[in-house]
């Protein structure tokens, strides 16, 4: 879990499909269709452009808790590590032309973009920009996976806990080097303490009496991005 899809890049709402082992483009429209939304559009009427880091593409190279964006902000805000930006185009300005042969052209859109290999968005070009963006930070999408991992889990954490995470769990975790970033704690037969590195999420599992399931009932942070 954590991966993200290839661009739109032909305004179908759909991700394209890999060339070899890469995303055709790594900036194109988000493509709605495949991420299960609704035909996004903004205030003027344009679909949402998305720009992806590669390393966050579904691919074999490895996407845990300690995986960083290639992404990055400047201009008027600076962030880098980003995995992915999407963005809304907003109205044509200066000398962009949206007609039917570049509706698939990024540059006829978002105006802090050269070329489409950029990595850094820049907020304030030598020029006019209306573009709006929305920044999505590796712990957002680890946010998720992890909460996806611990499902995965629960069948493994059974009371009374064992003194060890089971090979079989460890094993389940092994892909995306999962297993690595992994720290499980038994605290009593009843509970205990999972923690992702990385995020620095503590997941507290207690015993629930209805069931033979683990459930989470806390989750902490000793990180400063807000769970």
């Amino acid at each position: 879990p954590g991966s993200l899809p290839c661009p739109d890049t032909n305004n179908d709402g759909k991700a394209q499909l890999f060339v070899g082992s890469n995303c055709p483009s790594y900036i194109g429209r988000l493509p709605w269709s495949t991420l299960g939304l609704p035909d996004l559009r903004d205030g003027n009427g344009e679909r949402l452009w998305y720009k992806l880091s590669a390393n966050f593409r579904d691919y074999t190279n490895p996407i845990n808790t300690t995986t960083l964006g290639t992404l990055s902000i400047s201009g008027t805000s600076s962030e880098n590590g980003l995995a992915a930006i999407v963005f809304s185009p907003g109205a044509p300005i200066a000398n962009q032309v949206r007609d039917v042969t570049r509706a698939n052209d990024f540059t006829a859109y978002l105006e802090g973009y050269t070329t489409a290999t950029d990595l850094n968005f820049d907020t304030a070009p030598n020029g006019p920009i209306n573009d709006k963006l929305l920044v999505l930070r590796p712990n957002d999408l680890m946010v998720v996976a992890t909460k996806r991992l611990v499902g995965e889990l629960r069948p493994f954490l059974v009371k009374p806990y064992p003194t060890d995470m089971p090979n079989l769990a460890t094993w389940v975790m092994t892909p995306n080097d999962w297993a690595s970033q992994m720290i499980y704690t038994k605290l009593t037969d009843t509970s205990a303490t999972l923690i992702f590195n990385g995020g620095c999420r503590r997941f507290n599992y207690i015993w629930v009496a209805v069931g033979e399931e683990s459930k989470v009932t806390s989750v902490q942070t000793c990180s400063t991005v807000p769970w």
